[in-house]
């Protein structure tokens, strides 16, 4: 479809800003630092650190992102340039506001247990702190809002190190905690206790759960960790029962059309993929791109999807963008002004595009 159908503001909630690269920046900073890659030649690289011919797993999808990260990680100048460009991409689709996710101990370099990235003076608090001003300028730069969310990754024992970043960055620049992970398992006590903490604190909760995972974990984040909105969440549509219990809490679902179709989450047809029965079933949902580095698009491509294969209408869109509005981690004042701007732009949509089409079938 046209670009140009998309021609109005969009909400992202789901995008890990660690998967934000462009392949020709991973090749030219890895070069400069003398860290090694498969290749420093863009058009090589790219079949190393972008699933452009999709993958088999999850696992093998953050494999191929995990070796482009290296030449962000332990550099403040690399992961500020990480950020400038992820804000000027997303400019580029016209989206307004946006929560970027990341764990900052992965892009750190000491002060970390186990460290990730060769040893040096990066902490990650310093990390937040460049993030947070990075993004507050190119953000304003391009007239948009942009805030992060903290991620906990379950294979480390950062989960109480996250918190306290959380803590002491609340408002300022972080909206909220996340979690990733393996999903064979159920999610452990200390992460239950952590989100018991969050909740307690008022700390914004999402995790990630069903996207390769089963319903049952969706439906424990949503009694025991308390989550507002779950990452992905495809697989309860196999449980009518997680399904309802959603619906009834009214969870947002951040949805990541292309996404799951790289990682192998999802490997049906589109015209049966889970976000059809969120649809039908009224469910709270919003679209979103998860990794537009290894993806190779942004959210223009997941729009495309949605309309031309899943079979979503522009006015959906609308409605969907909405959802997630509504249901970010923007308090107060702030986040009224961003509905209110957003319904406003909306109506305005919708009753030029009504004009249009009664327009075309007047000549008819």
């Amino acid at each position: 479809m046209d670009k140009k159908q998309y021609d109005f503001s969009k909400v992202e909630l789901h995008c890990h800003l660690d998967g934000c690269y462009r392949v020709e920046t991973v090749a030219e900073l890895a070069k400069k630092r003398g860290i090694d890659m498969p290749s420093y030649d863009p058009e090589v690289l790219k079949k190393y650190i972008t699933a452009h011919d999709g993958c088999a797993s999850l696992d093998e999808f953050l494999q191929r992102m995990s070796v482009a990260v290296k030449a962000f990680g332990g550099d403040a100048g690399a992961i500020r340039r990480l950020v400038t460009e992820a804000v000027e991409d997303k400019a580029r689709d016209k989206v307004k506001y946006i929560e970027f996710r990341y764990c900052p101990q992965l892009l750190a370099n000491c002060d970390v247990t186990p460290l990730i990235n060769p040893s040096g003076n990066l902490r990650p608090k310093d990390v937040v702190d460049v993030v947070n001003d990075a993004l507050e300028k190119a953000a304003t730069e391009h007239g948009m809002t942009a805030r992060t969310i903290l991620c906990d990754i379950t294979v480390y024992n950062w989960a109480t190190d996250v918190l306290e970043l959380c803590k002491e960055y609340k408002g300022k620049g972080v909206v909220g905690y996340d979690v990733a992970g393996p999903e064979h398992d159920p999610f452990s006590q200390e992460v239950e206790e952590t989100y018991r903490r969050c909740a307690s604190l008022g700390i914004h909760r999402t995790a990630h759960a069903g996207e390769v995972g089963p319903a049952s974990r969706v439906k424990q984040a949503i009694e025991k960790l308390e989550v507002e909105r779950i990452g992905h969440g495809y697989h309860t549509v196999d449980d009518d029962d997680v399904l309802n219990l959603a619906k009834q809490k009214n969870t947002h679902f951040e949805v990541c059309l292309l996404s799951s179709h790289l990682t192998s989450a999802y490997t049906g047809p589109w015209s049966s993929h889970p976000a059809k029965k969120f649809m039908s079933s009224n469910m709270n949902f919003g679209l979103n791109t998860d990794d537009p580095g290894p993806n190779t698009y942004g959210i223009i491509r997941d729009y495309d999807i949605a309309t031309e294969d899943v079979g979503f209408s522009v006015n959906d869109l609308l409605d969907l963008n909405m959802n997630a509005a509504r249901s970010c981690f923007l308090e107060g004042a702030e986040k009224e002004q961003l509905l209110n701007d957003l319904k406003s732009e909306y109506d305005q949509y919708r009753h030029k595009s009504l004009n249009v089409s009664s327009s075309k079938c007047s000549l008819i």
